[in-house]
């Protein structure tokens, strides 16, 4: 699963190296991805930077449906985040 995070968070640390997520077919099964990878690399059209997680899909089923999920970031200090946005 590939999210995009806007750059103001990009240099975040995930809380954990798991998000959850669910599917609208399916909105009430969580499902539960793994951080494989930031991609370092800014998307200058939309300002985000690709993070990848990786489903462990059980049934092996190849349907591509769109997710919902929230990060979880570790806050920063105050200082930093007035540094970053000048």
């Amino acid at each position: 699963m590939r999210v995009p995070v806007p750059e103001v968070y990009a240099a975040a640390i995930p809380d954990t190296s798991f998000i959850n997520f669910t599917v609208d077919a399916q909105p009430d099964i969580t499902y539960k991805a793994t951080l494989s990878r930031k991609s370092g690399a800014l998307n200058l059209s939309n300002r985000t930077e690709t993070w990848e997680y990786l489903y462990n899909n059980p049934t092996g089923s190849s349907i591509r449906m769109f997710a919902n999920a929230v990060l979880k970031l570790e806050e920063k200090p105050l200082l930093s985040w007035c540094l970053h946005r000048r």
